[in-house]
């Protein structure tokens, strides 16, 4: 019995990695490509398209085996290129949102340990 239902589709983050090649897996042109997505940032962005997504960590693409760096298999609303470039498009948006967010915590960081240091 497979695990996905018939009109779902697979998507892995290699589809979207701009280190690697078409011929490796990038499905997508590589000015649009991301350096290496995590399965994690592929399914916020699946959220972010209010798309019907359930994440699989434990997967790995076929094309290079020995890593498993998970899917995400997205309800077939639309064909699977119409798809994949909505994900491309909110991948995008979603990996500036977390480096926005990680900027600003190691800022936070950065001005209390100068205000610890004020206080000694």
């Amino acid at each position: 019995m497979s695990l996905r239902r018939e009109r779902d589709l697979l998507f892995y983050p290699e589809y979207f990695d701009g280190n690697l090649s078409r011929a490796e897996g990038r499905r997508i042109s590589q000015k649009l490509a991301i350096k290496s997505p995590r399965v994690k940032e592929l399914y916020l962005a699946a959220k972010k398209a209010n798309l019907e997504v359930t994440l699989r960590e434990s997967t790995a693409y076929s094309r290079r085996w020995w890593e498993t760096r998970g899917a995400i298999v997205v309800k077939k609303t639309a064909p699977k290129t119409e798809i994949l470039k909505q994900l491309t498009k909110s991948l995008r948006e979603v990996r500036i949102e977390l480096l926005r967010k990680k900027k600003e915590q190691l800022k936070k960081k950065k001005t209390s340990a100068d205000r610890g240091r004020k206080r000694r």
